[in-house]
């Protein structure tokens, strides 16, 4: 998973990061979006604007309009999701955290419903409202792909299906976990992801073995910046095994 479309030049959350991305055969783009102060959602991922646009304040104190007279670092003006949505659709995976009000999941999988496809999108719930809200979406359309971040002992395997009516959500997203753990994730019906973005700033050799001993563990969905030494590791971690 390409951490905010990054590795292949352009900003981050970029209509060219992502164009990039794409392009490479990255299988999974992770975005951010947050929202305007009348409601349109943009893909950023702070939320000041000053640092990644020529706009200054916070993204939810401007209108859309507002917004969309700023520019990122390339000159693009700043993407919304359905913008970015048409760069990647049927050729690679969004997986979106909404860094905004709960609503905002719910409006986006109404919009993926009429518009697009629910196999392009990745419904990130990093809280227990969003966790909330991604349920009772998926009560309309159980085709939604869901991911649910665990934390410890605030939310568990058996929280996380209590909330879903039973059933667990298509991915579980982990802390650095083993393989025995990984396993026992698997046999629940559970895809699992892990971010790698603290590995990669390892120094060499720790950073080699960190990565294999994380690959060996069988987890399906690794978040990395930079994408293209973890898919060359992936394929050849396949081919040894």
């Amino acid at each position: 998973m390409a951490h905010r479309a990054e590795g292949f030049g352009g900003p981050a959350n970029s209509r060219a990061a992502v164009a990039r991305a794409v392009e490479a055969g990255v299988p999974v783009i992770e975005i951010d979006l947050r929202g305007s102060k009348d409601g349109e959602l943009f893909v950023m991922h702070d939320g000041r604007l000053e640092r990644d646009t020529t706009l200054r304040g916070r993204v939810e104190s401007l209108t859309a309009s507002e917004i969309e007279r700023g520019r990122l670092k390339n000159g693009e003006t700043i993407p919304r999701f359905e913008e970015v949505y048409e760069i990647s659709r049927g050729r690679a995976v969004l997986s979106v955290d909404f860094k905004v009000s709960e609503d905002a999941m719910a409006r986006t999988a109404d919009w993926v419903h009429a518009h697009g496809s629910f196999d392009d999108v990745i419904f990130f719930a990093n809280t227990g409202e969003e966790m909330a809200v991604a349920a009772k979406a998926k009560q309309r359309y159980p085709e939604m792909l869901v991911m649910v971040r665990l934390l410890d002992t605030r939310v568990t395997v058996e929280s996380t299906r209590a909330v879903f009516g039973g059933r667990l959500p298509e991915i579980l997203h982990t802390d650095r976990i083993g393989a025995e753990a990984v396993a026992g994730l698997h046999d629940l019906g559970a895809k699992v992801y892990m971010n790698a973005l603290p590995v990669e700033r390892y120094f060499e050799p720790f950073r080699y073995f960190a990565i294999r001993s994380l690959l060996r563990t069988r987890v399906d969905f690794v978040l990395v910046s930079d994408p293209a030494p973890m898919m060359r590791r992936v394929s050849a971690e396949r081919r040894a095994s």
